[in-house]
């Protein structure tokens, strides 16, 4: 993971969120962003500090694949040999079924020892993870447990399931907001190093301080300072949109097509 360069004010408040949740007033803490943002950078510094406070730190990251299952960051976190926790009698309706699975996940999480759950990519994630998120926030203030998600903001739109999941927890628990925005120019040429003043205000403009933009944009700029015009998109950025595009909707892909043209 590269060093995290700028969010110290957002470190700052996540850490006392952690100090509050080992004096066992837990919360919810919701890191947003764009894709490249520095989301994950972020939480791995706070996994820095809860080690070394002696925190337990249970770890999911959500697939972007469907078949990963609708409770795969969970499972990861409590970790696979505890998979069992997730599965329910047939005889069950569907509502018990899932009251079932949360009652013996909560119980897992309400350990003597301070924790901190991390869920990353909850923009995959699936209903099912969802709702237990929201269940395990509910009385995240009565438990030494710091719960802390990654998410894209493009994803929380109020009618999508992760903008619905988010009112609830902001209405229903302790939550803290995150949001990550671009680096500014200083913290920009610390990360791009040899960066002349001039590609520093361009990829500034190009890419609002978005450090991943950011960091394969300066790479093109120092391998074409001649022939880049501001008009190619790096292979990787490129790639990256096109996963994105490929998850739309048919008829979303062809409005998009049409208003580039």
């Amino acid at each position: 993971m590269p060093p995290m360069i700028g969010r110290k004010s957002e470190l700052d408040i996540l850490i006392r969120a952690l100090e509050r949740a080992r004096d066992g007033h837990g919360s919810v803490a919701l890191i947003g962003g764009e894709a490249g943002i520095g989301k994950t950078t972020l939480a791995g510094e706070l996994r820095s500090a809860a080690q070394a406070r002696n925190v337990e730190i249970l770890w999911g990251r959500t697939p972007e694949a469907a078949w990963a299952g609708p409770y795969a960051p969970w499972i990861e976190a409590l970790g696979n040999e505890n998979e069992e926790l997730f599965q329910a009698p047939d005889a069950l309706s569907p509502d018990d079924r899932q009251v079932h699975i949360h009652d013996r996940v909560l119980r897992t999480l309400n350990r003597p020892s301070p924790t901190m759950l991390v869920l990353e990519d909850l923009h995959w994630a699936q209903p099912a993870s969802l709702e237990l998120l929201r269940h395990a926030a509910f009385g995240a203030s009565r438990s030494a447990i710091l719960i802390a998600g990654t998410y894209r903001s493009s994803a929380a739109a109020p009618h999508l399931p992760l903008g619905k999941l988010l009112g609830h927890l902001r209405r229903e628990a302790d939550v803290l907001d995150v949001p990550l925005s671009g680096l500014d120019r200083s913290d920009l040429r610390t990360l791009l190093g040899k960066a002349t003043s001039d590609q520093l205000d361009r990829i500034l403009q190009e890419t609002k301080g978005n450090p991943l933009y950011a960091v394969e944009l300066g790479r093109m700029l120092d391998e074409q300072p001649a022939t880049y015009a501001g008009q190619q998109v790096p292979l990787t950025l490129r790639q990256a949109i096109a996963q994105r595009l490929d998850r739309l909707p048919d008829t979303t892909q062809q409005m998009l097509s049409t208003a580039s043209i």
